[in-house]
């Protein structure tokens, strides 16, 4: 089945590493969302024109109610779980990303009072307002800078760490806590063949940025922390940080949450990877035939 997936034509979030690092982050530039009574503060993208395309799904997003069903009992920990206080918001976090929150709902305030004095952890999920659930798969963020106001709301800053799935959930009141387990991709999917299709990504990613800075007269790099985990040919084996390029790169996407949901949720760097492909190879398409458009047009004009 096909799935239709905007993309901004630049193709760009290179602000992700750095641009929260001073208190000017809470102002300009940001945007305020609304979900299950809670705002929350995102990072206001390039205002650049949108492009859809079509792209081959990788699975479908699995969703599990909010509200624990009458009477039931918490199962007990098994091996590698947690029990984890959810954040639920219309947005997917990958790891290693940055995300600031401007709390101010009493439970919400509750639970970041509660973590700062403790592990500083939570999880953010997708929320689904149609039938009040969230996604089976989430990020756990660690609560990094935590800023008190006089009036008793607080800004956040907080980093994605690991993905988990959501086993069972526990309460929702004050705020929602569930049982969770680590998620990781399959070790045994990654061998040479799913290095090359990261250094795929990796060239296909350097042209579209290429060709989108030529059409629309940007100077735009990529951030560091991206370009240090990029693989070549020269570089190392290294599995946890293939990884963590595949997770990089869709935090660099524009594309809708759901498709930014199934690249977060799925174990396999390889299908990860090949969906990025098609994805990049479509854009590389359109910016090129964009450009070849405007150089025909700019022709014609003498």
């Amino acid at each position: 089945m096909h799935r239709t997936a905007c993309f901004a034509s630049l193709w760009l979030y290179h602000h992700h590493a750095g641009f929260y690092a001073e208190r000017k982050a809470f102002s300009s530039g940001e945007i305020l969302f609304k979900c299950r009574g809670k705002t929350f503060v995102h990072r206001r993208c390039i205002n650049f024109p949108v492009v859809k395309f079509k792209c081959c799904s990788i699975g479908n997003v699995e969703y599990i109610p909010l509200t624990p069903e009458p009477g039931s009992a918490q199962p007990e920990l098994r091996v590698g779980e947690r029990i984890l206080p959810l954040f639920p918001l219309s947005l997917v976090v990958q790891p290693s990303a940055t995300v600031p929150l401007h709390i101010f709902e009493m439970r919400y305030r509750l639970l970041f009072n509660r973590i700062k004095d403790g592990d500083k952890l939570f999880g953010i999920v997708l929320y689904n307002k149609n039938n009040d659930s969230v996604a089976r798969y989430g990020c756990m963020m660690e609560l990094v800078r935590f800023e008190p106001l006089p009036d008793g709301r607080m800004l956040t800053v907080n980093v994605g760490k690991e993905r988990f799935r959501v086993n069972h959930i526990i309460s929702d009141k004050p705020y929602i806590t569930a049982l969770v387990a680590p998620v990781e991709d399959e070790r045994e999917s990654c061998d040479d063949t799913v290095f090359s299709l990261g250094e795929s990504v990796w060239t296909q990613l350097n042209q579209v940025l290429t060709l989108s800075n030529k059409l629309y007269g940007k100077s735009v790099q990529w951030s560091e922390d991206l370009r240090r985990l990029s693989p070549d040919s020269n570089s190392s084996r290294d599995w946890h940080r293939l990884v963590m390029f595949s997770h990089k790169v869709s935090q660099v996407l524009d594309i809708p949450v759901q498709d930014q949901q199934l690249l977060l949720q799925t174990q396999s760097t390889r299908a990860r990877f090949q969906h990025q492909l098609e994805m990049l190879e479509q854009a590389r398409k359109f910016l090129a035939a964009q450009l070849a458009i405007n150089d025909a047009l700019d022709k014609r004009s003498f």
